[in-house]
């Protein structure tokens, strides 16, 4: 981590303590946040796309297109080669990676620690997960003791426009009738952190799948779950 990443995860620590504490709801991404599912579906779709497509995609693409929706991600990786398949192709691939994802990534994917800290911040504060993740998906991961946890759910079946776009955001802040400053969001990626912010929404970034200077758009920064944890 850069000198200058640490400076600022490092006068951000109180603050942010100080802001996890006063805020009324914490609403949290899934994949790399709460489940440990990011190289599971990035090994899909690189499998998918070379198999669909025969095309190469470097990890970090995939890692920084998380909370993306699949079709947008692939149209616009595909773009990139000059390969424009047909819709009918496009969605057999989305079906391939979703039940190459379900094998790679079983069931037991919850980060240590993650369910006892959510178990304890639903005692005082009000949440909402907000992942890309199709709902089915979510269904089979999340038990549903650990899904009553939330007030809202919001994923991609239940929006239009996904992240980066602020919608799957305010859908979630609409559900829990509260305003923006009296939240705080936990992401780990650029996309979901542009989507939050662009709800007015201030975001604590989680530095799992990708380096903290790729999260530099966070108002706050965790270098891992142990940081996060010691919030409460």
């Amino acid at each position: 981590m850069g000198k200058a990443i640490q400076k600022k995860a490092s006068l951000n620590s109180r603050a942010l303590r100080k802001k996890f504490q006063s805020s009324h709801a914490v609403l949290f991404d899934m994949d790399g946040v709460i489940t440990d599912t990011m190289p599971a579906h990035c090994q899909a779709w690189r499998r998918t796309l070379k198999e669909f497509f025969d095309v190469d995609v470097p990890e970090m693409e995939i890692y920084r297109r998380e909370g993306e929706k699949s079709d947008k991600s692939v149209s616009e990786i595909l773009s990139r080669f000059s390969v424009f398949p047909s819709r009918t192709k496009l969605q057999d691939a989305i079906r391939f990676k979703a039940n190459l994802f379900n094998k790679l990534a079983g069931k037991n994917v919850f980060y240590p620690g993650i369910t006892d800290f959510i178990e304890k911040c639903s005692r005082n504060k009000i949440l909402a997960l907000v992942t890309g993740t199709q709902k089915k998906e979510v269904n089979r991961i999340l038990s549903r003791t650990f899904m009553d946890c939330f007030k809202v759910i919001i994923t991609c079946n239940d929006i239009e426009h996904g992240k980066p776009d602020p919608e799957p955001y305010l859908k979630a802040l609409d559900g829990m009738s509260l305003d923006p400053s009296q939240c705080l969001v936990v992401e780990n990626a650029p996309l979901g952190i542009k989507s939050a912010k662009g709800a007015g929404l201030p975001v604590c970034a989680l530095a799992t799948s990708l380096p903290a200077e790729e999260l530099s758009q966070a108002d706050y920064l965790c270098r891992n779950h142990a940081e996060l944890f010691s919030l409460i």
